[in-house]
């Protein structure tokens, strides 16, 4: 088996699949800078059920595709961003683990956990399927 971490994954969103292996991957994300899936990629993700991968998701408009298995875990901003003279938190979509703008996206027999923030957010236009994931808190 050919193992890969999902930021590979999605580097290389053209190839056919990616198998990410158990442990755990802590994805270099934030609020700003979620692990992108570009416009017009399309992604098979398979991960073991020991895989956690630790960060955010933004699937792109016009972007595709299936994940399967393993965990995704994000922890959202607690803190008040400065912005001009205002204190504001970024809105939960901004800071979601995952956000889906494009599709069709299937999750399958996965779990997709955050906490302070939303689990999944669909936009308008996005496509999202889950079957068999549990999607809510870590708590």
């Amino acid at each position: 088996n050919d193992y890969m971490s999902p930021e590979s994954a999605c580097a290389a969103a053209a190839s056919s699949w990616a198998h990410v292996g158990n442990g755990d991957y802590k994805l270099d994300t934030n609020w700003k800078n979620p692990l992108d899936v570009e416009a017009s990629s399309r992604l098979l993700l398979v991960a073991e059920a020991g895989a956690r991968m630790w960060g955010s998701w933004l699937l792109r408009d016009e972007s595709e595709g299936v994940v399967s298995g393993g965990a995704f875990l994000h922890e959202g901003l607690g803190e008040w961003l400065q912005v001009g003279e205002w204190q504001q938190r970024p809105g939960v979509f901004d800071d979601a683990l995952i956000r889906v703008c494009g599709g069709p996206w299937l999750f399958g027999a996965c779990a997709l956990r955050a906490v302070e923030t939303d689990a999944l957010h669909v936009d308008d236009w996005g496509n999202c399927t889950i079957v068999g994931c549990f999607v809510g808190g870590l708590g």
